[in-house]
């Protein structure tokens, strides 16, 4: 599992260079072919060498759904959250507050783990790092019961709130390969300076990271063919 912050500066093909997260909106905005999740995957594979076969994507409140929609999801907390600018997902700013410990969370506090960002200590990266930790949650959750059951009800509840690429007669097909998975195998990286990346806060585009393309292609070649990667830091504050 491989997370890309969203102030990656990299070539965006027919665009230039710009931040990474900008390559969906210049899409969808200007009628790229395949809009957004077109021109992301050929940014990724142009600029990381990570070919992505398809996409997923999944609104606020249909992620609040999902995790409702599988009866919860157990997180073990390790550091306080105290972000007390959090922003929910309906516009109002009700703060997030969590103490080390285990919880079994629904989708309104899982969702608040995965999005909040602000608290002292936090960044891009302890988040990308938290959300890494709920979606091995989910993962683990889906892997205790049988998924090709849960399957139909999981699809309904957040087919108003999912966009994806992959077709309808694979579903089957990926929920055996999820259902197969051992989670315990799973491998996470949270690309981050300065290991993969330096910040530059002063460029004339803002705050910007640059990458270490050889080094991330690297990580992305070793995840892609089954190798192992050594420990990785703690996801660090931003400056």
């Amino acid at each position: 599992m491989l997370s890309i912050p969203r102030d990656l500066f990299v070539y965006v093909p027919m665009w230039g260079m710009s931040r990474i997260n900008r390559a969906y909106g210049a899409a969808e905005t200007n009628g790229y072919p395949g809009g957004g999740p077109a021109l992301l995957e050929q940014t990724i594979l142009y600029n990381l060498g990570i070919p992505i076969h398809y996409f997923g994507a999944i609104n606020l409140l249909g992620f609040k759904q999902m995790v409702d929609a599988i009866g919860g999801v157990n997180i073990t907390v390790t550091r306080a959250i105290n972000d007390p600018t959090y922003v929910d997902e309906y516009g109002d700013q009700v703060g997030f507050y969590l103490q080390p410990r285990t919880y079994h969370m629904n989708g309104h506090p899982a969702l608040a783990f995965a999005r909040s960002r602000k608290g002292v200590g936090d960044s891009d990266f302890t988040r990308a790092d938290r959300q890494q930790q709920l979606l091995t949650a989910i993962q683990e959750k889906l892997t205790a019961g049988n998924l090709l059951l849960a399957l139909p009800g999981l699809l309904d509840a957040v087919k108003n709130t999912i966009a994806t690429d992959v077709p309808s007669g694979r579903l089957a097909e990926l929920a055996r390969a999820v259902q197969r998975a051992d989670v315990s195998e799973l491998q996470r990286v949270v690309l981050q300076p300065p290991e993969y990346m330096r910040a530059d806060p002063f460029s004339s585009a803002g705050y910007i990271l640059i990458p270490d393309l050889d080094a991330i292609r690297a990580i992305g070649e070793a995840l892609l063919t089954g190798g192992t990667i050594g420990p990785t830091p703690s996801p660090s504050a931003s400056p």
